[in-house]
């Protein structure tokens, strides 16, 4: 074989990547594709068998920095590659894994949301140092609001929980606290309204909207909603990408698939005197359907475990769309007759009711 020959074929190899190498990415890539976000406390919690201690897979660990995440990541790449690599009296090849945990952070947005909590920490220690502190702290006590004697008077609240009135007598009057996450929802509320009545919205503004506002989305047993994670190994070679999954509270509990349409799509129609689904719902239903029966293929469901960490098998399926209609109940519900087991469906003003009945003293 000539030497151009010999190049060529190892140029071949280096495309293709090292497999012990690719073993490596797999390994990070999972880990990072798990990462849950806590936007409050500004730390990511990412899962990987790597430091599964009970051998049931998904081992989990938070971190607060970029660097204490990358450095846990670095050790988790090199013991991969450590375990896959040939070895002669030594490993054969490097056995660093540094460049692709930084390539896999690169892309993953975690840099991003580090620095913008390192930025608010700053913020906020500048507050603190003049007396304003988080909720409405002020020197270290919270301030409500409450009714004494027909008037609005202010009251403060102790770090441990004990009220200060501002009545002689300190009667325990009713307190109202309007707390930093009740003004956040209030207002998450207002910008799904304005989405809701605009002429010009798309589908792909929702879609954003819930991905910074998952609380309107989660059903009971959700933690997190994770979205566009695509769903590989279409015959046709095609990948499909539901709106959302929904991961469960459990850590061997299965995820549910959620897909959103426009608040403008009509959800019911009538024929000949009958009421029926529209057209918009009966195709997204069908969607859905095709999401669900992908997993009831083995090698699917073990391929979404260890891409992204999650179990599904006969998952739950959630349709969003349109607006409340006035129908009747009962035609309404001979409607839904027509809906396959596990699927339902639910409006935009179904949504805004439940999040709004958590503003309720």
């Amino acid at each position: 074989m000539s030497g151009e020959e010999d190049e060529d074929e190892r140029d071949e190899d280096e495309d293709e990547g090292l497999p012990w190498e690719e073993s490596a990415r797999a390994a990070i890539s999972w880990a990072i594709n798990s990462a849950e976000r806590n936007h409050d406390a500004g730390t990511v919690t990412v899962k990987s068998d790597y430091w599964d201690e009970r051998g049931r897979g998904g081992g989990s660990r938070t971190f607060e920095s970029l660097e204490e995440l990358r450095a846990e990541l670095v050790q988790l790449g090199d013991s991969e590659i450590n375990s896959s690599v040939p070895w002669e009296n030594g490993p054969v090849f490097s056995t660093d894994s540094d460049h692709l945990v930084d390539d896999a952070l690169e892309s993953s947005g975690l840099a991003d949301f580090f620095a913008q909590h390192e930025h608010r920490d700053d913020e906020e220690v500048d507050d603190e140092e003049q007396g304003v502190g988080r909720d409405g702290d002020v020197g270290g006590q919270r301030v409500a609001i409450t009714m004494v004697d027909g008037r609005l008077r202010l009251v403060t609240l102790e770090s441990n929980g004990d009220f200060r009135f501002v009545d002689a007598f300190e009667n325990r009057h009713g307190v109202l606290l309007v707390s930093q996450e009740a003004l956040k929802l209030r207002a998450a509320i207002e910008e799904l309204e304005d989405l809701m009545n605009s002429a010009s919205v798309r589908e792909l503004d929702f879609q954003g909207f819930f991905e910074r506002n998952p609380a309107f989305l989660l059903q009971e047993g959700h933690v997190r909603a994770r979205p566009h994670l695509a769903l590989e190994g279409e015959p046709d070679g095609s990948n499909m990408i539901p709106d959302f999954f929904l991961e469960p509270e459990e850590q061997d509990g299965f995820a549910d698939v959620l897909e959103i349409k426009l608040p403008s799509s009509g959800v019911f129609v009538k024929k000949q005197s009958r009421l029926r689904y529209s057209a918009a719902v009966t195709e997204a239903c069908a969607q859905l359907r095709e999401y669900g029966a992908y997993f009831d293929e083995k090698t699917n469901r073990e391929a979404m475990r260890k891409k992204y960490g999650l179990w599904a098998y006969r998952p739950r399926l959630f349709l969003i769309i349109g607006r409340r209609e006035s129908v009747d109940p009962l035609a309404a519900r001979r409607a839904e007759d027509v809906l396959v087991r596990g699927l339902e469906i639910r409006t935009y003003d179904d949504l805004l009711d439940r999040v709004k009945r958590r503003l309720r003293p």
